[in-house]
């Protein structure tokens, strides 16, 4: 997946045109629409610009992510991301409580012997069992 295939995803996902997209970064609708065709790559200075306006990272926009990339996802999970960006942080760290409470409960019920969940804090993330 290219930079533009990207950009139109995130696009489709905000629910906004490519006018309003290139309105809101000061460039030209046909400059957008070359990136949004794969016909042009954004300078790097639009790519942080694009990348602060869906709030996703730079190595998102660029393709440079880990073994599990924005791209794998389903379309619920893309959902999930989404929806999750939306809320307040301290309704996100409520979600993720949650989340966890239903893998314990998961766990119990011998669905999964060990289930793995992300901790996050303040200093790191890391792999725990719960």
């Amino acid at each position: 997946m290219q930079i533009g295939d990207r950009i139109l995803r995130l696009l489709q996902n905000k629910r906004i045109t490519q006018k309003q997209l290139a309105e809101q970064l000061n460039i030209s609708y046909s400059t957008l629409n070359g990136y949004v065709n794969n016909n042009r790559e954004p300078d790097y200075s639009t790519i942080i610009d694009i990348a602060k306006f869906f709030d996703v990272s730079v190595d998102y926009l660029v393709g440079a992510l880990g073994s599990r990339q924005m791209d794998d996802l389903s379309g619920d999970e893309l959902k999930l991301v989404e929806l999750f960006r939306f809320l307040y942080d301290d309704q996100q760290e409520f979600f993720i409580e949650q989340l966890k409470l239903i893998l314990k409960q998961n766990s119990k019920r011998g669905k999964k012997s060990s289930a793995m969940i992300l901790k996050s804090d303040a200093d790191s993330n890391e792999m725990y069992n719960v």
